[in-house]
């Protein structure tokens, strides 16, 4: 559960949570080139981080990592640049979309990892938008 996202709903008087899905999350180390330096930095946003603290610290313990907005995000920017020695943790889709090479798949600590997506709206029509198809 986030923490931040069920506060803000649940303290904010005009915010609530109308849906939710939770997807499993496979994460991939990817770069824009096959190979790159083990001293070459990484990104990843803090929530891929807890996933592979293992993998970080036994398999890339020199690498200096990178805080991002998400994990797209982190694969955009390592593709942007094509000549820097840089890897970012994301899923296959990121890597698709951007033009990135995975140099290795399910780097998780653990299998079944999850994400949480939630959908917020103001709380004056809560009730209205809690009828989606999406709803969790």
């Amino acid at each position: 559960m986030d923490v931040i996202l069920d506060t803000l709903a649940g303290d904010g008087d005009d915010v609530a949570i109308v849906g939710e899905t939770v997807s499993e999350i496979r994460n991939c180390l990817i770069a824009a080139r096959r190979s790159i330096s083990r001293r070459s930095s990484r990104s990843t946003p803090t929530a891929a981080d807890c996933a592979v603290r293992q993998f970080l610290r036994t398999r890339l313990s020199a690498a200096k990592v990178i805080s991002t907005s998400s994990t797209a995000d982190a694969v955009r920017s390592v593709t942007a640049d094509p000549a820097a020695p840089s890897a970012a943790l994301g899923n296959r889709l990121a890597a698709s979309l951007y033009g990135g090479t995975i140099l290795l798949e399910d780097v998780d600590d653990q299998a079944g990892n999850q994400t949480r997506f939630v959908w917020l709206a103001p709380a004056r029509s809560a009730r209205r938008c809690a009828r989606g198809r999406w709803r969790g």
